[in-house]
């Protein structure tokens, strides 16, 4: 400030002689003062014309106040450039209470700023001595933040009070008084802009004080509101940049404060555009202004907050030269800003240890040490600085593995907490050089409990943070019931001092985490407890005005919600569920950025009213989340992947409401929205999302009968999978269940060669996870049991006998209790009996029988119910065919008596066996003659009966019995019979290839057995034309084959189903080149346990005409053929085949409270 030569004409007309003099001296001195270049002999000259001044003012009240405050003013900004911000704060604090009396009588100023700037300087009288104690880094804030410029002493004095408003306002942010601030800073903002429609010089100061009132609204949560004003101050001084390149400087920080309240309002996109100007503008000018580096090093923070989930390099770039920047800041003022290089550098290393960069991150985690220790030991928070260090480079040491010599540690540590000195700092130096990478995760949690140790010397404050940096490691380590105790200790901390509002906030927050922890011990009970007190808390909070924990309030109502679900307590969980949405509500009236949280809870609310079997509930919540996300992806792409979860459940409600159709449509837009998630980022998340959905679309395709199109899914799924696996080994778990899948899908469809090829990758990686887990050894059983089946399947009888006693070995050795593995065991048994008879070892193949239904029968009474008649059904087969008719008869009398048992007229499965025992009991009956005793019309005319509906709903399976049937009657020498049968399944293949085109190799099977029996009847030229037939279909089925390779990555698979003995030949012992397909595309060869052999066709001389073969009816095609998508490595003993496929829909919903 020049205080120059009017002044004194201005007063010295006014004065006594003694006065005038006084006053001519005071002006002299301040004029003096404006002119000093020393700031000490400038701070000295000033003192004078104050002591002056005030002198004056006593002679004569009121008349100088003005131009006192004035001097105070100038004062307050000298002291500032001395770094005595203290004392310069006091200074201003005494210039502010001068202008509001000269204000207070003067009658210009609106009386509610004279009135909040009072309010505010009564909350600082008492707390002048605090301003002293206030901590070095506060003081360097607000050093940057108070710009004193003070106005002239006499005229108009609204500028002048708007100015000793601003500048309280600041103080009293960091003084804890955020309601008082943000009103000066209003007040100040009103006073201006009142004044800039007739001043334009006033503009600039506008600017800054609507960029302080948008901080503070924004430090209030109230972003919306922070989002108006900071607008205003943005669309101001980018005016004023643009006349004056002066300005550009504060632009840009206004548009770091803009960028930074459209993050929080969610606006992404909006907020990048903003902060990339922002550094784009910091970046013009000159870099050797220290408040320029600053200014375009917390621009750079922002930018790297802002994309650090889609672009991590861009981030660790912008994060890297923030630290660049702040050093460069620390060199020019090493006092003030030491501190910023070692909180940017923090962030840097943690940053790194975060993406999997933990060779930088610990290199990183060292230089903020060493930044940390030379902070002066009169910082009194160096202790705490230093330990907040030892904590973030433990976690890079856990990401790394761990350290040498844990003790030393130990030692340098609790002698640094005594001892404090520049010499122990340097001991302390020598630690790295015990740090050694072991590759143990526990042993790197020494140097967090250690650090706690030191903490424990320190305030409890900073021991609870300590205590979490623990946990946290803990918890990486997967040691849950350490960190219970851990947060145990820390909530027990937090409830000494929980008399405060904001301890209590600490207590509630304490009281999640807990509660999170005990849930990953099962512990639902005890972590109910803790959501529940920390719901009360924050409720109570709520109730005394404190909006700010409103969302802390939701978050606890959504993770108690989360126990009770777990403890089936799901009227409960409804009624917490639904006062955290109510809450989100009620908050999004005034902030927007609940919205997301609001469409979350929906979610879960949708889950508990699923579990309590209230659908149209969860399908009406469920929507209302759709309509939520649907609108907040248009606006912005990140939240497309939300979208696709509440979608998800949509299908689900829809399925279990029975609207299959609607269902697939949902789960169609799912994959479309995660297909092209996957393109455009590339991420290993979103290439799993959309596996998964792929999956779970796999399984509506299947329920409403759109077969072909499953295995396309499926196929695709595959080969997303096997891509993870490559770098991901716990995929692998799940692309064996997959490739499980999918063979099951190829042989609903038959393609047989293709299901073995899947089945056999299976094992493959099955394999690989028994190698790192013993106990999964009993699911690298079931996968080598369906690689029997499918070998079964395309007749290569020897190779599955082979396969079947392999797996009956693994079962055997050690035996087991087990249920899933028992029915497995059997089930093996009857498919390598069954493989044993089509290779002429019939007595074998009844060891086998006799046995497998010796355990079905155990098992039978509670657990695999449909087991036994299957299991009777492939005896009654085997014993027919050693002509012991009586025995045979007796099986199949109670086969069919079980399958009647089984789950009503509904069951597929049941039905069909049902069907086909009927249907073989009629024969055997009339080919012993029953003397009318038994019905035989009434069994053919119900088996019939069934076989018709079958066609009407699923005519492939009812084809493949038709298949089956004629199979058996063939074997029998019932060769019009089999005709009659085997022309029905031709002329049904013929019709079903017109929509299904993967049914060539079925199809070619049941060609090849109904020319075999023309030639066998003598009906040489249908044998021909149908030989001609089978020559077109195997080409079409070869291209076909290597087509679906070219395009999905299946392996080229060219059909080659055996081609039956010549009526002449002899029965040969290898299955290529004598035996049949002895199990049809449909059935769930998971229990497929015998098949029809053709190794006898043609009967021998001492056969029997009307002997009785082998059969495979009673085959359960709803067993499971794979894991359920919940299968895990750690359930390995859930087999392959050990329960049915359910057609129920368990809703994986994401537990969006955790």
């Amino acid at each position: 400030m020049a205080l120059s030569g009017r002044l004194a004409v201005t007063y010295l007309s006014k004065l006594e002689q003694p006065a005038a003099k006084d006053a001519s001296s005071a002006q002299n001195l301040a004029e003096k003062a404006s002119s000093q270049t020393n700031i000490e002999a400038e701070t000295e000259d000033i003192d004078i014309a104050v002591a002056l001044f005030e002198k004056l003012q006593k002679r004569q009240l009121y008349t100088f106040d003005a131009d006192l405050a004035a001097l105070l003013e100038h004062k307050a900004g000298v002291l500032v450039a001395c770094k005595q911000v203290p004392e310069a704060l006091n200074i201003a604090l005494k210039a502010a209470a001068t202008r509001l009396d000269v204000a207070r009588r003067s009658g210009q100023a609106p009386e509610n700023a004279i009135q909040t700037l009072n309010t505010c300087l009564e909350k600082l009288q008492n707390r002048t001595a605090e301003i002293q104690e206030l901590s070095d880094d506060t003081l360097s804030n607000i050093q940057d933040a108070v710009k004193f410029h003070p106005s002239s002493a006499h005229g108009n004095t609204t500028e002048p009070l708007a100015n000793s408003l601003s500048c309280v306002g600041v103080l009293l942010r960091y003084l804890d008084y955020e309601e008082d601030a943000m009103n000066a800073h209003k007040a100040a903002s009103d006073l201006r802009r009142s004044l800039a429609s007739t001043d334009p010089t006033v503009l600039p100061h506008l600017g800054q004080s609507l960029h302080f009132l948008a901080s503070e609204l924004s430090h209030l949560n109230h972003h919306n509101e922070a989002l108006l004003y900071i607008t205003e101050a943005v669309d101001i001084r980018r005016q004023l940049k643009d006349r004056d390149s002066t300005m550009a400087r504060d632009f840009a920080k206004s548009l770091t404060g803009l960028a930074w309240d459209l993050q929080a309002a969610t606006k992404y996109t909006e907020a990048i555009s903003a902060i990339t100007e922002a550094v784009e503008t910091f970046r013009q000018l000159s870099q050797t202004d220290l408040m320029t580096v600053k200014g375009l090093a917390l621009a750079l923070t922002v930018f790297a907050q802002l994309h650090r989930t889609d672009d991590l390099e861009v981030t660790l770039s912008a994060r890297r030269e923030v630290v660049e920047l702040h050093k460069k800041a620390a060199s020019m003022d090493p006092s003030a800003n030491e501190l910023l290089l070692a909180d940017a550098l923090s962030k840097l290393a943690l940053q790194l240890a975060g993406s999997n960069h933990s060779e930088e991150a610990l290199k990183i985690g060292k230089e903020a040490l060493e930044t940390i220790r030379r902070f002066p030991d009169t910082l009194t928070r160096k202790s705490e600085y230093l330990a907040w260090a030892y904590n973030d480079l433990g976690g890079s040491l856990a990401n790394l593995g761990a350290m040498k010599r844990p003790c030393m540690l130990t030692k340098k540590l609790s002698s640094y907490a005594a001892n404090s000195q520049r010499t122990t700092v340097q001991d302390t130096l020598q630690i790295w050089e015990d740090l050694h990478k072991l590759g143990q995760q526990e042993e790197a949690l020494h140097i967090e409990e250690e650090v706690v140790a030191v903490s424990r010397k320190l305030s409890d404050h900073y021991l609870v943070s300590a205590l979490d940096k623990w946990a946290q490691g803990l918890r990486k380590a997967g040691r849950h019931k350490d960190v219970v105790q851990v947060d145990q200790e820390i909530v027990e901390l937090a409830r000494k001092d929980s008399n405060s509002m904001g301890f209590q906030k600490s207590l509630a927050r304490s009281l999640n985490n807990l509660s999170v922890d005990l849930g990953r011990i099962g512990n639902f009970e005890e972590a109910a407890k803790a959501d529940k007190e920390a719901a009360d808390i924050l409720r109570n909070l709520v109730k005394e005005s404190d909006v700010t924990v409103v969302k802390d309030l939701a978050r606890s109502l959504s993770n108690l919600a989360f126990d009770l679900r777990r403890l089936g307590r799901h009227e409960e969980a409804v009624q917490a569920d639904e006062e955290s949405a109510a809450v989100y509500r009620d908050r999004l009236k005034e902030d927007p950025t609940v919205t997301q949280n609001l469409a979350s809870c929906l979610d879960n609310l949708g889950l508990d009213f699923t579990n309590l079997g209230r659908h149209e509930d969860a399908l009406r919540v469920d929507q209302e989340a759709i309509d939520i996300r649907r609108k907040l992806a248009d606006t912005d792409a990140m939240f497309k992947r939300s979208l696709a979860i509440s979608l998800n459940h949509l299908s689900l409600d829809l399925r279990n409401l029975g609207r299959d159709e609607e269902a697939l449509h949902a789960r169609e837009e799912v994959v479309a929205i995660r297909r092209d998630l996957a393109a455009k980022t590339n991420t290993v998340n979103t290439t799993k999302d959309l596996a998964q959905s792929l999956s779970a679309l796999v399984l509506i395709l299947h329920a409403v009968g759109r077969y072909e199109e499953a295995v396309q899914i499926r196929r695709e799924e595959v080969v997303i999978e096997r891509q993870l696996a490559e770098t991901d080994p716990a995929m692998t778990n799940i692309l064996v269940g997959s490739l499980s899948r999918l063979a099951s899908d190829l042989r609903k469809v038959g393609c047989f060669q293709e299901a073995l090829h899947w089945d056999e990758d299976a094992v493959v990686f099955c394999r690989k996870l028994g190698e790192a887990d013993a106990s999964s050894s009993q699911r690298v059983a079931s996968c080598i049991h369906m690689v029997g089946v499918d070998l079964e399947i395309v007749g290569r009888y020897d190779e599955a006998v082979e396969t079947h006693r392999q797996v009956t070995a693994m079962l055997r050795t050690p035996p087991s209790d087990d249920p899933k593995l028992t029915q497995l065991l059997a089930r093996s048994l009857m498919s390598e009996g069954y493989n044993l008879f089509a290779s002429h070892h019939q007595e074998d193949a009844l060891r086998c029988h006799n046995e497998a239904v010796e355990i079905s029968r155990a098992l039978s009474a509670t657990d695999w119910p449909r087991l036994l008649p299957q299991a009777l059904i492939n005896l009654g087969t085997t014993l027919c065919a050693l002509k012991k008719h009586e025995a045979s008869i007796q099986a199949y009398h109670e086969a069919v008596e079980l399958f009647r048992k089984c789950d009503g007229p509904t069951a597929i499965s049941p039905q069909i066996g049902l069907a086909q025992s009927l249907k073989l009991l009629a024969v055997i009956e009339r080919v012993i003659g029953s003397n009318g005793t038994v019905p035989v019309a009434e069994l053919e005319a119900e088996s019939d009966e069934i076989l018709s509906k079958l066609l009407e709903t699923d005519p492939i399976l009812a084809v493949l019995s038709f298949d089956e049937l004629a199979l058996v009657l063939r074997t029998w020498e019932f060769r019009e019979d089999s005709l009659l049968l085997q022309r029905r399944a031709v002329e049904l293949y013929r019709k079903i290839k017109k929509t299904n085109s993967n049914c060539g190799e079925a199809q070619l099977r049941s060609l090849r057995l109904f020319a075999k029996d023309l030639r066998a009847l003598g009906q040489e030229q249908e044998a021909v034309e149908i030989e001609s037939e089978i020559t077109e279909l195997e080409t079409a089925v070869g291209t076909a084959a290597e087509s679906s390779a070219r395009a999905t990555g299946a392996p080229n698979i060219v059909t080659e189903t055996p081609s039956p003995p010549a009526a002449n030949q002899a029965p040969s012992d290898d299955p290529k080149g004598s035996v049949e397909t002895g199990t049809a595309p449909g059935k769930d060869s998971s229990t497929t346990a015998i098949g029809l052999s053709t190794a006898a066709e043609t009967p021998s001389a001492s056969s029997s005409p009307k002997g009785p073969k082998l059969s495979t009816t009673g085959i359960d095609n709803a067993a499971a053929e794979s894991p359920s998508a919940g299968a895990s490595a750690a359930n390995p003993t859930t087999s392959l085949a050990s329960s049915p496929v359910s057609t129920g829909i368990v809703n994986p919903a994401t537990e969006t409270a955790r």
